[in-house]
C-alpha cells in the first residue's frame, strides 16, 4: 500500500507541476498544481495499493 501511495503522488505530481501554471489550476503555481494532484494521486494509489494486496 506504502508503493501505490508513492507512485501515485509521484505520478500526480509530475502531471500537475508538469502542466505548470497554466495547468490544472492556472490561478495556482506550478508547484501548488502538484502538490494537489500528486495528493489526489497518492490517495488513489493508497486504495489502489489496499484493494491488490488484500485478494
Amino acid at each position: 500500500m506504502l508503493f501505490g501511495t508513492l507512485v501515485g503522488f509521484g505520478g500526480g505530481f509530475a502531471f500537475g507541476y508538469g502542466s505548470g501554471d497554466d495547468g490544472v489550476f492556472d490561478d495556482f503555481t506550478a508547484l501548488a498544481n502538484g502538490v494537489f494532484m500528486g495528493g489526489l494521486g497518492a490517495g488513489v494509489g493508497a486504495i489502489v495499493g489496499y484493494v491488490v494486496s488484500s485478494k
